[in-house]
């Protein structure tokens, strides 16, 4: 298994990075390499989603189920993709009135051994300007 550990801490509350990062279907206006995400089952606590990324002339879709904790967190894990192991987790730490430590967690493996050789070259570089494009996208809406 590979992992990514990632954390800011940003400018903006806990509530609305939260209400940001579950907004899956607005991915594809702001997240690199995302050509679709979607919806496929949701209730309070639970959502299936897909999201469909296109990176260097591969698109693959990546379907997750991810446990909701209001405010605080996002667990991930795969239902179906290019990876055989997919769990995650996004959590939203306030640390004052208007600033949030946001932390971002990953572990992976991918079933196709290449895909594992050219994933682990790039995905840091790739997992960070994603993380940035939630922030760039929080001063966008909250600013």
């Amino acid at each position: 298994m590979h992992s990514i550990n990632k954390e800011k801490i940003i400018p903006y509350l806990s509530e609305d990075m939260y209400n940001l990062v579950a907004d899956i279907a607005s991915y594809p206006e702001f997240v690199p390499y995302c050509n679709d995400s979607g919806i496929i089952i949701s209730d309070k606590s639970e959502v299936t989603a897909f999201i469909e990324l296109s990176f260097q002339g591969i698109n693959k879709k990546l379907t997750t189920k991810n446990l909701l904790t209001p405010i605080a967190k996002i667990e991930m894990n795969l239902v179906s993709g290019p990876v055989q192991n997919l769990v995650g987790i996004w959590q939203f730490i306030p640390i004052n009135d208007n600033s949030t430590k946001i932390k971002l967690a990953v572990n992976y493996q991918f079933a196709n051994p290449l895909y594992q050789s050219l994933a682990t070259a790039v995905v840091d570089k790739v997992s960070e300007q994603i993380l940035q494009s939630f922030i760039k996208r929080a001063k966008y809406l909250y600013e």
